[in-house]
């Protein structure tokens, strides 16, 4: 609830330009750094989080020069050595839908606000996910970026991201590959999906990585005291949507020799305990079957 609040204040008003609050903020900001403090992680991750809840409201309505800093905060939180997997997660907020966040409920939305956010947050974070960025040699800091970039362009259209898919393509693949049944690996098959509907030249040289990816998800086998059975069943169906549609976009050439294993992991999925997977296995096994 608090979240909330401080998004739709930093949406109605701008707060950027009230320079008693953002100099309290600055200062927070850096007292918020891992080499400033030695206090509670949990403190501080819900702190971090509470800038990212205003930068959620002011992106919308365009930020003014003077939320530089705030920015600053956002793009540097995942290389955080004890946090940074945990803020790479929750970056999603800032572009995710909300409901406060809309024009039913009078907030400010320009109409191109996605793009601004894009270029200001996402596009730096990619160059450091694929190791453009001198300053990023950690894996750990490339992967956290890698989770950031995926969960936020998921939220966003095509075009947006369209110059740089080639290398939003590779990283979604390198953390499905790389994931367990999660929240990264459901935006990796998200963007993967999505990109393979738009343009799916781009996924022609990945043809044999997708499959292995996707095959692995929809045939993994949850423990049956798994939590999180809405997203493993998310993640199934989003595999078997993306394997399902390769018959339609691809020369066959390319899939014959994969067809053999792929009808067979389809026949096994179609007992999947989770009804919407099974519906969709039966598709993708009646696309591959049509296969000449």
């Amino acid at each position: 609830m608090t979240l909330s609040i401080l998004t739709i204040l930093a949406n109605k008003f701008k707060v950027e330009t009230v320079p008693s609050l953002i100099t309290a903020l600055e200062q927070r900001s850096s007292s918020l750094s891992p080499a400033s403090t030695s206090g509670n992680d949990a403190s501080r991750l819900e702190q971090i989080t509470s800038i990212y809840a205003l930068v959620a409201g002011m992106v919308r309505r365009y930020s003014g020069k003077e939320a530089k800093t705030l920015l600053d905060v956002v793009k540097e939180s995942p290389k955080d050595p004890k946090l940074g997997t945990e803020l790479a997660r929750r970056l999603e907020m800032i572009v995710a839908p909300q409901q406060p966040l809309t024009k039913e409920c009078y907030a400010i939305v320009k109409p191109l606000w996605t793009q601004k956010v894009y270029f200001q947050l996402v596009s730096p974070m990619l160059q450091a996910a694929t190791g453009k960025e001198t300053e990023v040699q950690d894996q750990q800091v490339k992967a956290n970026y890698s989770t950031a970039v995926l969960l936020m362009v998921k939220h966003m259209n095509f075009p947006i991201y369209e110059a740089d898919a080639d290398s939003i393509l590779r990283i979604s693949i390198a953390v499905a590959q790389n994931s367990g049944i999660g929240p990264e690996t459901k935006a990796a098959l998200d963007v993967i999906k999505n990109t393979l509907a738009e343009a799916p030249e781009k996924g022609k040289g990945h043809i044999r990585s997708i499959i292995k990816i996707c095959s692995s998800v929809f045939s993994h086998k949850p423990s049956p005291a798994s939590a999180d059975v809405e997203t493993e069943g998310a993640c199934g169906k989003l595999a078997l949507e993306i394997v399902g549609s390769l018959p339609q976009t691809y020369d066959s050439q390319h899939l014959i020799p994969h067809a053999p294993q792929v009808q067979r992991q389809l026949t096994l999925v179609c007992g999947h305990r989770v009804r919407e997977v099974r519906k969709t296995a039966r598709l993708a096994r009646a696309a591959w079957a049509d296969l000449k």
